[in-house]
């Protein structure tokens, strides 16, 4: 069985209920990548898309010492009863040191007239970079877990929480100057409850950043080398208005073949993205140069 054992079978079943209303093109899907990528954009942090993150999967990078961020994902969920719902994802990250980040985050679905639905979840997540021999050309590596509460959003035993622990390997490549830089991203990851585990998925993505990190485009990629099902493709593009504020949109599900006509995209859908940052540490860092 793709997800095996009681503990993550009855997660899977809790979860499954709740956010397949969230997630309605997800019905359908029946093969482990579509499971895995159901349960990545179920418990992933809103990562700052291209910088901490592609957009679900992490980065090897983290967002700097002192360095905090508010960031909220949101998308249609489609409707009950004739009313329409939509699903957001807050996330609140601070940088510990230039090596470590911590996180929480907030999952609500919410009707449209703004009123809040009693589906939600908590979630949190630590990073830590353990190599970092430079900022282009060698590989950075960094460990981290993402842990969802499974009873009650209380996270008081280690038995009622999911686990999703990752690693992940980033590369930046220089483009002309340092102003342009492509990243390469590849993760390593499972879902882990009370002694059992899922098998390792293997994930990979890319980011464009342009202008100084004032645009950037990312693409991801979830489940690559499973033979039972094609690989599942995101991509979005993120564009940072101010040095606190930056908009994006992208597009998720789409399957590795989106750019083929004749496949059918009924299951993908889009995705709205908004951060609020205060780069303490990279602001204090300026001043005193």
């Amino acid at each position: 069985m793709v997800l095996p054992g009681r503990r993550i079978r009855g997660f899977i079943g809790v979860l499954s209920l709740t956010f397949m209303i969230m997630l309605p093109a997800y019905v359908t899907a029946e093969t482990a990548t579509n499971e895995f990528a159901m349960f990545k954009r179920t418990i992933s942090p809103a990562w700052l898309w291209g910088e901490n993150g592609e957009l679900t999967i992490p980065k090897a990078t983290p967002i700097g010492k002192y360095n905090f961020y508010a960031a909220m994902s949101g998308q249609d969920a489609g409707q009950i009863q004739g009313e329409k719902l939509y699903n957001t994802n807050t996330s609140f990250v601070f940088g510990t040191s230039d090596d470590a980040e911590i996180g929480y985050t907030k999952r609500q679905l919410y009707w449209a007239n703004g009123d809040r639905t009693d589906l939600k979840s908590d979630v949190f997540h630590i990073k830590a970079r353990v190599l970092n021999l430079a900022e282009s050309f060698i590989p950075q590596l960094s460990v981290g877990v993402i842990g969802m509460s499974l009873k009650d959003n209380q996270f008081t035993s280690t038995s009622e929480i999911l686990f999703n622990p990752f690693a992940a390997a980033t590369i930046n490549v220089p483009l002309f100057s340092e102003h342009h830089v492509l990243s390469i991203t590849a993760t390593a990851e499972t879902l882990y409850a009370d002694g059992e585990s899922t098998d390792t998925f293997y994930n990979a993505g890319a980011d464009l950043s342009l202008f100084d990190r004032k645009l950037i485009i990312a693409v991801e990629q979830q489940g690559i080398g499973k033979t039972d099902s094609k690989s599942i493709m995101n991509a979005g593009v993120k564009l940072k208005l101010w040095d606190f504020l930056s908009l994006g949109a992208g597009k998720f599900n789409m399957s590795k073949s989106a750019v083929d006509k004749t496949i059918s995209q009924a299951n993908s859908y889009t995705m709205f993205f908004v951060s609020l940052e205060l780069p303490l540490g990279r602001w204090s860092k300026a001043k005193s140069e």
